[in-house]
């Protein structure tokens, strides 16, 4: 009777120290799966640290203006220095009230681009600066988020809309003189015919714009005379 009630208490014991350590190995299973998703999560969030810590930065010190603003009302929950100094403007809320002044049309047509499409590829209006002057810009944006904001990339074109309208008024007082005046660019396509060209060779401007000045005056034969029409000008 005592050897079998030794035997129970092994089987017992035995049966305790299997399940004790069936229980410890399912223990360790399941932490070390819990430590691979920890790892795993950590991992994540140090990446996207990673990347919002990049994504500030390029914020700050991105030479064109960039903010995030509100697609309905236009206001702006940040922005960026090189934006402030864009517009003059000390604080965001100058800035915010600058974007308020621009026409209504204009506002209405980013609106209704962002909420159709979710983007704004590029489109060019006039603003005014916190002194009352005016400045050109060069506008994209993205809706991000789902919270009815978007970002925006904003450039200064100013000097570049000077320059055209520039070239503009120097292209009119050529197209008073009754010279042939041609202008190509680098690789000798047409860039600029003016009423003189047209009434010494007959072609519109319409017709010769982008095609090839050699191909156009100098073919059958005349090569070697655009040849040295090209030396003549190098020397300029």
């Amino acid at each position: 009777m005592q050897s079998q009630a030794t035997n129970i208490i092994w089987i017992v014991s035995v049966g305790s120290a299997v399940l004790a350590i069936f229980a410890i190995a399912f223990i360790s299973v399941v932490l070390t799966s819990h430590r691979r998703v920890f790892d795993a999560q950590k991992a994540k969030i140090e990446e996207v640290t990673k990347s919002a810590d990049r994504y500030k930065a390029l914020f700050d010190h991105s030479l064109a203006g960039m903010m995030k603003f509100s697609i309905d009302s236009w206001h702006i929950r940040e922005a960026n220095h090189a934006l402030l100094a864009m517009f003059g403007c000390p604080t965001e809320r100058e800035c915010e009230q600058c974007f308020s002044e621009l026409p209504a049309s204009t506002r209405d047509s980013i609106r209704s681009a962002l909420q159709k499409n979710g983007m704004v590829p590029e489109q060019e209006f006039q603003a005014k600066k916190t002194d009352g002057s005016e400045i050109w810009l060069h506008f994209s944006a993205r809706v991000i988020e789902s919270d009815q904001y978007a970002h925006a990339v904003i450039i200064d074109i100013t000097k570049r809309k000077l320059i055209e309208a520039k070239v503009r008024e120097q292209a009119a007082l050529l197209n008073e003189t009754q010279d042939a005046i041609i202008v190509t660019d680098e690789s000798g396509r047409i860039t600029f015919w003016n009423r003189g060209a047209e009434l010494t060779y007959g072609w519109t401007t319409g017709e010769v714009l982008g095609t090839s000045l050699q191909e156009l005056l100098y073919g059958g034969g005349k090569e070697e005379e655009h040849r040295l029409l090209l030396e003549e000008f190098r020397q300029f």
